[in-house]
């Protein structure tokens, strides 16, 4: 299952997130009279529209804790 995990929320700073799925990174950037609500938003819409491409690592991981747990 996929998430997005803030990574950087300092005001007047570019808004970044990671998918915990896949790993891509998303920034948005502040425009002039951006609240955090509206740059958040913005990041949560780019995540929701991105399909992930599961990084083959993440996979073998995934299958190596599910085989011995």
């Amino acid at each position: 299952m996929r998430s997005l995990r803030l990574t950087n929320q300092k005001m007047g700073s570019p808004l970044s997130g990671v998918c915990t799925g896949c790993g891509m990174v998303f920034i948005v950037k502040p425009k002039p009279g951006d609240t955090g609500d509206a740059m958040l938003e913005q990041l949560q819409r780019e995540f929701a529209e991105h399909s992930c491409k599961e990084d083959v690592s993440q996979a073998a991981a995934r299958t190596v804790k599910k085989a011995t747990s």
